[in-house]
């Protein structure tokens, strides 16, 4: 999983070098856009239970960033402590969620 989720985000990051040297984007906008795919990268790893692979990620990207953009700064990594997550607090966040769209309605036409 980790080799599949570098090769995606190297080939991300070509994709974005080839479209500055294009013209079409400025290095330090290659180098946030990177650090974006990165981010919902590691997000996703936090979700499923991956954290193991967020360092190695951030790690790659950072290398990434560097080789387009040589003013890139490396993001300082903000740890964060992992809530615990109950059936009840699951419940909850469901209700919320369902609250926020209310009643769904059939369209007529």
């Amino acid at each position: 999983m980790l080799k599949q989720l570098l090769c995606s985000l190297q080939q991300f990051a070509r994709m974005k070098h080839n479209e500055v040297k294009k013209g079409f984007y400025s290095c330090e906008f290659a180098a946030s856009l990177i650090q974006s795919y990165t981010k919902s990268m590691i997000k996703a790893l936090t979700i499923i239970g991956r954290e193991a692979y967020t360092k190695k990620i951030q790690s790659e990207a950072d290398k990434l960033c560097l080789s387009i953009y040589s003013g890139y700064k490396p993001p300082k990594l903000k740890l964060t402590k992992k809530k615990k997550v109950t059936r009840q607090s699951g419940i909850r966040s469901l209700k919320k969620c369902a609250s926020r769209f209310g009643p769904q309605r059939a369209e007529t036409h």
